[in-house]
């Protein structure tokens, strides 16, 4: 049986109105147009849970035992980002050329270990899965956490993890946020053109990397770090969501079959005829006493595959009568 957690209210500046829609938000609202996606791809932490807020006390905590104090305009600067990169950040901005950013990064999750329980998810982001599942579409998360970290938090929020085709962990790929390899790589996993693929994040980095892979991005601010506001409106995502998660209008799109998982399909079908044209070939040969001295055939994993044995077939052939 699935555990939930409470949900928090998500902080709101109170002068700013719920949502924000950027031009294709109000073209939605106004219009309904049908926005064709394959396949949709959430970050995990301060998108679909409210992790900062715990996080933020676990940045805090080995900075207070050195004198020193964690700003919210700093943590803005770290969202979205891998420990061995916000550790850094960090103890550069504090002035702590002491600790080692491995250190830092050790504490930090060693302070976590008793937070992971506090974590809610925000209000209506269950609710939103259930309708895009549905719907169709498959869905991955791709957060910077490693997977450690990952599992921890996921075993508080199981609702959440079953409505999951992929996940991809920051220590799964080479380069973090705002490169896009976390996300291109969440939607090979998915079988899905990243082209047409939905992007929900909280952080500016994270929507830098959704816009690098070609991908639409749901942007979504916390109150708690204003100083991201200009960074989200420079980059002007596809929707910039003032209310959270929960005020997104999935009406607004229509769920296609991922293309690349077609290609899949089609790779495997055209195996299969190949098997059959042998199979063909060798009751000929057995009828008419023809000697097959070798078939030799090889079917090596395709590049970015993921394991998956999408065909190359060689054959060669020796007939003797």
């Amino acid at each position: 049986r699935s555990r939930r957690s409470k949900s928090p209210a998500r902080p709101q500046p109170a002068s700013t109105p719920a949502q924000t829609p950027s031009t294709l938000e109000t073209d939605a609202v106004a219009a309904k147009p049908r926005i064709a996606i394959e396949g949709i791809i959430f970050d995990l932490d301060g998108t679909l849970i409210d992790y900062e807020g715990a996080s933020h006390i676990a940045l805090a905590r080995p900075l207070e035992k050195q004198g020193h104090s964690l700003s919210w305009a700093l943590h803005a600067k770290i969202v979205g980002t891998k420990p061995e990169s916000w550790s850094s950040v960090i103890l550069d901005e504090c002035g702590l050329s002491d600790m080692l950013p491995r250190e830092y990064a050790r504490q930090y999750f060693e302070e976590m270990e008793g937070l992971y329980s506090s974590i809610p998810a925000w209000p209506g982001t269950v609710e939103l899965l259930e309708r895009l599942s549905a719907a169709g579409f498959p869905m991955a998360i791709a957060t910077s956490s490693p997977r450690s970290s990952f599992e921890k938090k996921m075993a508080f929020h199981t609702d959440i993890l079953c409505k999951m085709s992929a996940v991809v962990t920051g220590d799964e790929v080479s380069c973090g946020k705002p490169a896009p390899d976390i996300f291109l790589e969440a939607a090979r996993r998915l079988g899905c053109n990243p082209s047409r693929c939905l992007i929900f994040e909280d952080a500016p980095a994270g929507v830098q990397g959704a816009q690098a892979a070609g991908s639409l991005a749901v942007a979504l601010p916390d109150a708690r770090m204003p100083t991201n506001a200009h960074r989200f409106t420079e980059l002007a995502p596809a929707w910039l969501l003032q209310g959270g998660i929960g005020t997104f209008d999935s009406a607004v799109l229509v769920p296609v079959p991922p293309s690349r998982r077609g290609l899949r399909k089609g790779w495997l079908q055209l195996f299969v005829l190949a098997m059959l044209c042998m199979a063909a070939i060798a009751c000929v040969a057995y009828l008419y006493g023809i000697r097959i001295y070798t078939v030799r055939y090889r079917i090596p994993a395709a590049p970015h595959s993921g394991g998956a044995n999408l065909l190359s077939l060689q054959l060669h052939m020796q007939i003797h009568v």
